[in-house]
């Protein structure tokens, strides 16, 4: 009886650390096709639109707020613009960030990678595919750095889980993780 729970404990913890290893890479994998395929009603399944959209209004709104703060001219018309920008944020975002919209973008980068691995004289057939960083933060949160080297900073995609999935909720454009 004691070899049997042991092995039963040991099974789980076994499926536990699959599952914590590879989930991630399954779950960019996923969406990805989703993406290329154009089955919105897959992405509206793995990205959380509700909390993707807070996450890029409150850090664009920040921005924005110490752009009007920091400003030092007088010129009341530079201020004007960016109180009125502050107030198109909430259309713009919720405008862009759509499973079409997604869609298009990652069909672009493919489009872009496909033209410089051309230019390059090499092809996807080679393995030229972009690199994706996964960093992990807990069992409930990961982060994906999309295309980037050593040298270059950009945003970073988060992904919450979902019961067993994973759903991207948010992006990080904190300034350390932009380029200048």
């Amino acid at each position: 009886m004691r070899n049997w729970a042991i092995a039963v404990i040991g099974a789980i913890l076994v499926a536990f650390g699959g599952w914590y290893f590879a989930s991630p890479g399954l779950a960019l994998r996923s969406l990805k096709a989703a993406a290329v395929e154009g089955d919105t009603a897959a992405l509206r399944e793995q990205i959380d639109f509700p909390s993707l959209r807070e996450s890029l209004k409150t850090q664009l709104r920040a921005k924005l707020a110490a752009e009007i703060t920091s400003k030092k001219d007088d010129n009341p018309f530079g201020k004007l613009g960016a109180v009125l920008a502050m107030g198109m944020v909430d259309g713009m975002v919720e405008g862009f960030i759509t499973p079409e919209a997604l869609r298009e973008l990652v069909l672009q980068r493919k489009r872009e990678s496909a033209n410089s691995n051309e230019n390059l004289g090499t092809s996807r057939a080679e393995g030229k595919e972009l690199d994706w960083e996964i960093e992990r933060d807990g069992l409930d949160r990961f982060y994906l750095l999309p295309g980037r080297s050593k040298d270059e900073k950009g945003p970073k995609l988060i992904f919450e889980r979902s019961g067993i999935s994973w759903k991207l909720s948010g992006i990080d454009l904190s300034e350390d993780q932009l380029a200048d």
